[in-house]
Parts: C-alpha cells; structure tokens; sequence
C-alpha cells in the first residue's frame, strides 16, 4: 500500500469524504473550495467554489448534490455534474458561525449546526424546499 497525495487546496483541509459508492473522494478547505476526485485514479473532476472558508460537507447518496457549509452565512447546494451553485442561503443573523452540515438517512432532510455569541443551535431542512429556495421545512431545535 502507497500513501495517496491529492492537490488542490492552498489552505487547511477541514473534511474528507466518500460519497455512498465510493467513487469519488470530496475535500473541502479553508481556501473556500470543495475539490471532487475520481477515487479511483485520484484525478481531479470538480471543484465548487464558495468564495469562503468551508467547515463541513456533504454528498446526497446517489452523488448528484454536494452541500456545502459556509462559515460566516449559511450553506449551499450544488449539483456534481454541472458545478452549478443551486442555492444559497443566508442566515439573517449577524457574527454567526456554520459548524456542521450533514444529510439524514434517506437525504430528504439535512441539519445545519451554528454557533452564535457561545450558544449552538440546529436546524433542520427539508431538501426539496430547500432545492426550491424556500425553507418552509426548517425547524430551530
């Protein structure tokens, strides 16, 4: 076994994942972007870009989403094939940190944790409304 070395980032990786199949490998960084990798010759095949630190990250199971969590504004949705930013989301509070992001078992929801003046909250999202621009779906825990 060899140590595999991936480039693309400039600076710290802060998530590393698989997606449900195990053929393609995500990474995202402070540098703002989320790098997507064939795992199995470890090629480069996309990049989304944030234009900001990102914390966490997700992959809807059949990889045609990428969630991705912005650190001072909320979260975005893109779509793998095309690279195209779906959604953007801002949450309308001043000095607040996206920690977390992660989709539920089925994808149909996916929570977001933030830190706001050293309290943590979470919210929950429907996907399709949030696919939809609309965040009816969500739910302060």
């Amino acid at each position: 076994m060899q140590p595999i070395y991936l480039t693309g980032h400039s600076r710290p990786v802060r998530k590393v994942m698989f997606n449900h199949d195990g053929d393609l490998l995500f990474t995202c960084s402070d540098d703002g972007n989320i790098c997507m990798y064939n795992s199995f010759d470890c090629t480069r095949v996309g990049v989304f870009n944030l234009k900001e630190a990102i914390k966490s990250m997700d992959v809807t199971k059949d990889s045609k989403y990428v969630l991705a969590a912005g650190t001072t504004f909320g979260f975005c949705i893109f779509n793998t094939m095309t690279g195209e930013e779906l959604i953007r989301t801002t949450i309308p509070v001043k000095n607040i940190q996206t920690k977390h992001i992660e989709f539920a078992l089925g994808d149909q929801k996916f929570l977001v944790v933030y830190d706001h003046m050293k309290r943590s909250y979470v919210r929950v999202y429907d996907f399709k409304s949030a696919l939809n621009k609309n965040a009816d779906g969500e739910k302060e825990i």
